[in-house]
């Protein structure tokens, strides 16, 4: 695994953009899985600014989501569906049969994973993977104890969907499982970028890139990929070990 280290969030996440422009530059029809949160929003807002600078096109490109709440819809704030819409495809005039993302309404959950896992397995897998990563050291929906070698899959997440500030659906906490990419489609990917902002970020980024591996944390599994980048801002990056 890799890391660079920036000053702020901003130079951060112009670098995430950076990336992902030469990736479609060099592969136009490029299928990237997207996260929802804070931490990417910056970087999508820089996307839509480069594609109406005419910086890059995403004309050709696909995408699939990382993760979707059951039982949000799609037009619930909070879901992906949302989120996503409103940051980014809305404002890049990419087709709905572009966009493949789960859906939280659908009556069958295991029907609704291999819809997605047939619709990832049919492009030829994931070009491009962008990732945050919990304090725990979740990566989508996957959480500790996940299975390595699972593909999508229900999560549950307890009391955790009270943990994501903006992101969340419902005051209440009444979502509490999620659709989720495992920790196989990640890692079948040609390329992932996992971006991490703030200092509550530094001990897990330190665990993850620093320490001997535990096959419980599911961030642990990036070790075993072979072209894995993780840009953090100078709060995340602060505990790592400089060799």
């Amino acid at each position: 695994m890799n890391y660079a280290i920036f000053r702020n969030y901003e130079e951060m996440s112009y670098s995430a953009a950076e990336i992902i422009v030469q990736e479609v530059q060099e592969k136009p029809d490029l299928l990237i899985c997207l996260p929802m949160g804070y931490t990417h929003r910056r970087l999508l807002e820089i996307l839509v600014n480069y594609f109406e600078e005419g910086r890059v096109d995403f004309s050709r490109c696909r995408f699939v989501g990382l993760f979707e709440w059951v039982g949000a819809s799609q037009n619930e704030r909070g879901s992906c569906h949302h989120f996503l819409h409103n940051a980014f495809f809305s404002k890049i005039k990419v087709s709905k049969r572009q966009v493949y993302l789960f859906n939280g309404m659908a009556a069958n959950h295991s029907d609704e994973c291999m819809k997605m896992d047939q619709f990832i397995f049919r492009q030829g897998g994931l070009d491009l993977v962008i990732l945050g990563i919990g304090t725990n050291g979740h990566i989508g929906f996957n959480e500790p104890g996940s299975s390595f070698a699972a593909y999508s899959h229900i999560a549950q997440l307890g009391r955790n969907a009270k943990l994501f500030g903006q992101t969340l659906v419902r005051e209440d906490g009444s979502l509490t499982s999620a659709y989720t990419l495992g920790i196989k489609h990640i890692l079948g990917a040609q390329e992932i970028i996992v971006l991490a902002n703030g200092l509550d970020k530094a001990k897990i980024i330190r665990r993850t890139l620093n320490e001997s591996f535990d096959p419980n944390m599911p961030a642990n599994a990036l070790k075993l990929h072979r072209n894995t980048t993780f840009l953090l801002d100078r709060e995340a990056g602060s505990l790592l070990r400089v060799f």
